[in-house]
């Protein structure tokens, strides 16, 4: 009776600590995925991989590794609202006569396919924050660039603000059943905004009511006639505007 239950402990210790190397070893291996392959649970399918990087800091001496979403979430969080538009990339010195830390130097990142509009961003260490820096963008060749601050290792990413605001071109349609429609593809169906006539200032508040069905390169709006008309006259076809959310 005795050896019965001597074995049954000791069987039992043999399988708590199988279960542990066992989920050590799970463990494991999700954190050394290589990075490409959870980098896109960050914002579905990012453009580019970090690789891709080009300019200045893409010359020898520098090394791209894309920061896996599990490190992403765990010490260099996202805030809310913001859309992710390309990997997050860690940038270090290889060679230290590679001077990152001498002066800013320019990098420009490949983004993927949007209307919003995209900022190069770096990761604050001492704030624990990630910063907007001012960027150029190519919506052509669908990159951006920003002078990247001076330092050995950098965190980098090309963000996009979904509740900021937006400045481009409108123009208007005809549309009886909604006078205060609009139609974009910057915000969800139901969300009102104020739109400003860059020329004049004057301003209206629609509501998006439909999308676009295509890509469209060069408006990011279209208003109904009758609030096109509060800030400008129909004949000029197309205005400069600035839009803001309002809810």
């Amino acid at each position: 009776m005795f050896t019965s239950i001597y074995f049954f402990f000791q069987w039992r210790n043999v399988a708590l600590v199988s279960g542990f190397f066992v989920a050590v070893i799970l463990a494991v291996g999700l954190f050394a995925q290589p990075a490409s392959a959870l980098a896109g649970a960050v914002n579905g399918t990012p453009k580019s991989d970090c690789r891709q990087a080009i300019g200045e800091l893409s010359a020898a001496g520098h090394r791209f590794t894309t920061v896996d979403t599990l490190l992403v979430n765990s010490f260099f969080p996202i805030p809310k609202g913001m859309i992710v538009l390309s990997p997050v990339c860690d940038v270090s010195v290889l060679d230290n006569s590679v001077a990152l830390d001498k002066e800013p130097s320019l990098l420009t990142l490949s983004y993927a396919d949007t209307l919003y509009r995209p900022r190069v961003s770096v990761w604050d260490f001492d704030k624990n924050r990630w910063v907007k820096l001012i960027s150029t963008m190519n919506r052509k060749a669908q990159t951006v660039s920003a002078d990247i601050p001076k330092g050995d290792h950098i965190i980098v990413a090309v963000f996009a603000d979904g509740s900021d605001a937006h400045e481009g071109i409108a123009s208007w349609y005809a549309h009886k059943r909604y006078p205060s429609g609009s139609a974009t593809n910057l915000f969800p169906i139901g969300t009102k905004l104020k739109v400003t006539n860059a020329a004049n200032k004057k301003s209206t508040t629609v509501t998006v009511t439909s999308t676009w069905t295509n890509k469209n390169e060069k408006r990011i709006i279209d208003l109904v006639s009758t609030a096109f008309k509060k800030i400008a006259k129909l004949g000029e076809g197309l205005i400069n505007v600035r839009i803001e959310r309002l809810d």
